[in-house]
């Protein structure tokens, strides 16, 4: 069967178009550029060092690798010292403190002389803290990545930890020089389990264990 021209379609489309292009889409617009990202190797703030006398605190905030070793020198056991936002950073802080905060900070270390309470890090990712003389404890919260330096006074100090990873201890070699480190995890593994379940007896509770993964 023959199909006439006034059956052919095609025809019917184009029908009084004299220019071809009309029937192309029109070129779309490139996107708009991204704005763009801060770099996440550098501190997002202005740096900042000083004694704020209110509260017996040393501020140290925003520091990075462009300010060197940066030092804070503790003359009294009342002040504390918080550091925040610090990124690719070296904290030197000489003399005996109260206390140390290291608050979400990133790639830095921090080197303790002596504090009379603890040093805490929270929300921070890949930090080192040495200890030279002693620190009674060492808080960890929500921070992936904390390494710490331990000399062989401070063997005594304590670890708690909480929703935090990959952390471990270093110290001297027992029986080796003082320069010979010896590291550990600190576990982030546990078993926990009922017990005290018998009636009568006693207040039933929970109690736990480090994972057979850090036995070996």
């Amino acid at each position: 069967q023959q199909v006439t021209k006034d059956q052919q379609t095609w025809r019917a489309e184009y029908k009084g178009s004299d220019t071809p292009a009309a029937a192309l889409a029109a070129p779309k617009a490139p996107p708009a550029a991204a704005a763009a990202k801060p770099a996440a190797n550098k501190p997002q703030g202005t740096p900042k060092l000083e004694f704020v006398q209110a509260g017996n605190k040393w501020v140290v905030e925003h520091q990075g690798k462009d300010a060197g070793v940066v030092t804070v020198e503790v003359t009294d056991t009342k002040h504390s010292v918080y550091v925040y936002g610090c990124v690719d950073a070296t904290l030197d802080i000489k003399g005996k403190c109260k206390s140390v905060c290291i608050d979400g900070c990133r790639k830095s270390q921090v080197f303790v002389d002596e504090c009379i309470s603890s040093v805490e890090a929270v929300n921070c990712q890949r930090i080192k803290v040495q200890v030279r003389v002693a620190v009674p404890s060492v808080a960890i919260d929500k921070t992936d990545g904390f390494q710490c330096y331990l000399s062989a006074t401070a063997l005594e100090t304590t670890f708690t930890t909480s929703k935090s990873s990959e952390m471990n201890v270093s110290f001297p070699r027992p029986g080796g020089d003082d320069d010979e480190l010896m590291e550990l995890p600190i576990p982030e593994q546990f078993v926990h389990s009922l017990t005290n379940l018998a009636p009568g007896g006693a207040a039933p509770m929970v109690t736990s264990s480090v994972s057979d993964l850090y036995t070996h």
